[in-house]
């Protein structure tokens, strides 16, 4: 009779190693919920990049269409002096200062991004 008291206790040890708690179970199903939370919310800030990106590219198009745009008028400008013999400084630091302008202050590790 001790010999299967001793086996049945052995067993039941067996089985209870193999069990996995009501608990641990439930703390799982929380960390997979919060995991989940987690991954949606990542997604609506990955959906309000993307909208930024396409947003700031439109604009970095926009703007390098008015630094052409003006470089050019910028090459008239100085051509025209050219053509009439007068002095083409003022256009010259015009166009000058435009390059200045354009780009300033931008972050390119940005400005890569976007253009991707």
């Amino acid at each position: 009779m001790n010999k299967e008291i001793t086996k049945l206790a052995k067993e039941a040890k067996e089985r209870q190693d193999k069990r996995v708690s009501l608990g641990a179970v439930q703390n799982f199903e929380k960390k997979i919920s919060g995991f989940e939370n987690d991954n949606k919310s990542f997604n609506q800030k990955l959906k309000q990049i993307a909208s930024l990106k396409s947003k700031a590219k439109s604009e970095f198009k926009t703007l390098q269409k008015q630094f052409d745009k003006l470089r050019s008028e910028g090459d008239k400008l100085i051509k025209q002096a050219d053509n009439l013999g007068v002095s083409a400084q003022e256009p010259f630091n015009l166009q000058a200062q435009i390059a200045n302008i354009y780009g300033k202050g931008w972050d390119n590790d940005v400005l890569r991004f976007v253009h991707k």
